[in-house]
Order: structure tokens, then C-alpha cells, then sequence
């Protein structure tokens, strides 16, 4: 059976690649991509169509590597399920892999809201012994494609230079101003919406349509969480700023934990969780909800960080950016018989917009817009592995934490701010294993 997201079931040396590098020296982006055209059951053997998304097609040949990752899905216990295999051929669109797929991989509807079902076959280095030439990234997942870092070496993969899929993740909700396009809703009048949830595991967030209740600004202010149905979550994904008068901020995505992520400071007492997004004090509005826990704490499914929610707004202009930040990627790093981690690998979320320490966001508080800022993504996934050996990781070179709390901006000094996002998950699996990291799971085969 291939390598894949059930681990203890695998073996782990019965990939017959055709094209395995004697000494690789990677840098810069190193996986190439294709999503799945459709849906594919476990045991499919002929061909696979794929589209050529990013004009990634061109990279894939025979005799390499690939992983097959569920990426997106309606049923949340399949997502960041994967595998290994081997290109057999390739034929314009079409790919035959050497193997049988050894679960059902969902695909062929993207970027809907809350119904994705994303599946993307990803090209992988391999080589017999591998070291880094440089810094290591990838692209940010687009709702068909990216977010991923993959390499796999037989001997040794000695990771001497930074790994990198910060931001890549799932996407955060989109800022106000785009909203009101998209919609042809005027969102300035009483705010016919909170804003855009951040993205997630089930697809794109939804702005809330719903009414706040009450006569515009006559409602109650500084509720709790989700107050008459605004500003819920996506699953994992940030809820949207809840404001119902002067806008409110989005809410963080979650993935790993909420354990010792700040509340951001507010003017009017504190009444949500760390990562909840806040209203404007005095005004009518609620606390948006922070995203779920998603995910298996040992990375068996390799899972991303989430987006976080978008600003709601009281005066949106082109001018104005208060989107949700992204989440992390996803990066696996697997030795074979050996890994050595001497370098930074991240893979954090972003700060919801505008950033802090901008021109933007400068520009915010001076001229009081009154609208919310985004909440953060979360962090996303990393699998350290040397499935037949040793995995050494250093110490506190992983990291996956979610961005920090939003911006304020200007209207009342600690107001209207987006939710911090949650850390994301660590894992490191082999025969042993050394070094520690944030939450790390580790686990001996």
C-alpha cells in the first residue's frame, strides 16, 4: 500500500517511481499542481483528468512523484486525507498513476460557498539524499490549487535552509468594499450584512444576510457572541464582523488550539473569547464567533489553517481593505530513514486587514472610518516524518501560530477590532524522534 493519511497501515518503500533524484539541492517553489476534474473512487486505475491550473500541467511527467490531497470536502473527517503514487503517463489532461487510489477523492466543485469538494494531485521532489539551495515556498491555495509543501527523500533530508507556507492556507472573508460589489447590496444602509466568514475546510465563507433585528443603531450594544444570528463562523472559519450600527470586527479562524492566544484589549469590557472579533462599544453590535478545532492532533491528515472573518463597515470605500488574513499551508517533510530540521519551517496565519504598522492602517485611524478590521487566519500544518528512521527537529524550529488581533480604528480607541486566529498543529512521526516544539505530537513507529 502506498504512503498515505492512515500511516500505520502503509509501507512506506512501495512506490516505484521511476525518476528518483541521486542528490537533490531544492529551493524556491518545488511542488506543482493540478486539481481533479472529478471525483475518484478507491480502486480507480485508468486515467485521471485533471485541469491545467497555473499552467502547472507542463511540470507533470512520467516517472514522478505525486500526492493526491482532499483538500476541500462537505464531510469534514475526510479533508487533508492523502496518499502517495507515481505518474505512469500523461496525456494532455489525463494522468494514469501507477497504482490504484487507496480511498475516494471528492472533487470537482470549487469555490462555493460552504459546498467545495476539492481534490489536487501535487508534483513532489524525491530524491536518494536531499539538502536546500535556498528558502522554500509554495503558492496560496487560489479554491482550486497551492497551500501545499511536500518532499520526500529515501536516505536523508536535511533541511538546511527556511521552509515557508505562511498565509497559504484557506482564505481569509473578503473585505466589505467587495462585498457591496459582488452583492449590488447597499451595505451601508443599516448594515444588510455582517461581513464575508472566513474560508474553510467546506469552502468559501457567506456573508450573514441577515437583519440585525432592531431599527439600525437602536439596538443593544457590546452583545455576546453571535447575537440574533450575526457574525457566526464557518466551521473553522472567522465569523464576520458582527457590527449592526458602526462596524465590527471579524472574527479568527481556528485549527489547533485557543490555548494562550491574547483577547485584544476593549474599550468596553471584554465579553467574547480570545479570538472572537469585537464590536463598537456603545453602539448595536455583537462579539463574531472564533472558528472551530479541526483536524487530527498527529497530522495523519495534513490539514490547513483557516481563514479569518471579514470587517463589517459603516462607510466602505475601494480605498478600504478590512478582509479576513489567511491561514497557514500545509508542509510535510519526510526523510525516509533519516530527517534533520536546522532551519526555520513555518507556516503561521495573517493578521486580518488592515496590517498593523501600515500606511493603511495608519491611514484608517486618522480618518475614522467606523468600520471593523478583519480577524486573523489561524496557523496551519506541519509533519515532520522519517517513517524508517530518525526524525530530528531541532528545537522551537516549528512553528504554526495564527495572526495577531486587528487594527483599531480611530472611531474609539480599542473597538471594532478583528479576532486573533488560533495556533495551528505540529507533528513528528518516526522509528525515534528528538527536538520539542509548541504542542508537538509526536509519534514512534
Amino acid at each position: 500500500m502506498l504512503a498515505s493519511g492512515e500511516q500505520e497501515d502503509c509501507d512506506f518503500d512501495n512506490v516505484n517511481v521511476l525518476n528518483i533524484e541521486t542528490t537533490g539541492s531544492w529551493s524556491d517553489r518545488v511542488n506543482f499542481f493540478a486539481p481533479l476534474k472529478q471525483t475518484y473512487n478507491k480502486g480507480h486505475k485508468k486515467e485521471i483528468e485533471v485541469i491545467n491550473r497555473r499552467n502547472d500541467l507542463k511540470q507533470f511527467k512520467k516517472g514522478q512523484l505525486v500526492m493526491i490531497h482532499q483538500t476541500q470536502n462537505t464531510a469534514g473527517g475526510t479533508v487533508g486525507f492523502w496518499e502517495y503514487n507515481a505518474i505512469k503517463s500523461v496525456k494532455g489532461t489525463k494522468i494514469t498513476l501507477q497504482d490504484p487510489l487507496t480511498r475516494q477523492y471528492k472533487s470537482g466543485v470549487f469555490e462555493k460557498q460552504k459546498k467545495s469538494q476539492v481534490a489536487q494531485m501535487v508534483v513532489v521532489p524525491y530524491a536518494e539524499k536531499a539538502s536546500l539551495g535556498g528558502k522554500v515556498t509554495t503558492l496560496p491555495w487560489d479554491g482550486y490549487t497551492g497551500g501545499i509543501i511536500a518532499m520526500r527523500a529515501v536516505e536523508l533530508l536535511n533541511i538546511d535552509a527556511a521552509v515557508d507556507a505562511s498565509f497559504t492556507g484557506y482564505r481569509g472573508g473578503v473585505k466589505n468594499w467587495d462585498l457591496k460589489k459582488i452583492t449590488g447590496k447597499n451595505n451601508v444602509d443599516c448594515h444588510h450584512t455582517a461581513g464575508d466568514q472566513g474560508e474553510a475546510w467546506n469552502g468559501r465563507g457567506a456573508p450573514d444576510f441577515v437583519t440585525a433585528g432592531f431599527n439600525c443603531c437602536g439596538g443593544p450594544a457590546n452583545q455576546n457572541r453571535g447575537y440574533r444570528g450575526r457574525g457566526l463562523n464557518n466551521k473553522a472559519g472567522g465569523g464576520g464582523g458582527a457590527g449592526a450600527c458602526h462596524g465590527g470586527g471579524g472574527a479568527g479562524g481556528g485549527h489547533g488550539d485557543w490555548v494562550g492566544v491574547k483577547k485584544m484589549p476593549n474599550a468596553c469590557g471584554h465579553r467574547g473569547l480570545a479570538g472572537d472579533g469585537s464590536p463598537e462599544c456603545s453602539r448595536a453590535g455583537s462579539w463574531s464567533k472564533r472558528g472551530e478545532l479541526h483536524g487530527d492532533d498527529d497530522l495523519k491528515r495534513l490539514t490547513f489553517g483557516n481563514g479569518g472573518g471579514g470587517g463589517n463597515s459603516y462607510s466602505p470605500s475601494e480605498r478600504e481593505d478590512n478582509r479576513g488574513g489567511n491561514g497557514g499551508g500545509v508542509i510535510l517533510l519526510d526523510g525516509g530513514k533519516s530527517l534533520t530540521i536546522n532551519a526555520p519551517v513555518t507556516s503561521n496565519g495573517e493578521q486580518g486587514w488592515p496590517l498593523e504598522g501600515t500606511d493603511l492602517c495608519n491611514w484608517w485611524r486618522s480618518t475614522n472610518p467606523q468600520d471593523g478590521s478583519g480577524g486573523a487566519g489561524s496557523g496551519g500544518g506541519i509533519h515532520a516524518m522519517a517513517p524508517e528512521g530518525k526524525a530530528e527537529i531541532g528545537d522551537a524550529r516549528l512553528l504554526a501560530v495564527g495572526g495577531r488581533y486587528g487594527c483599531d480604528n480611530g472611531w474609539r480607541s480599542n473597538a471594532q477590532m478583528g479576532g486573533a486566529g488560533g495556533f495551528g498543529r505540529l507533528a513528528s512521526t518516526g522509528k525515534s524522534n528528538s527536538g520539542s516544539a509548541r504542542k508537538l505530537v509526536v509519534t514512534n513507529l
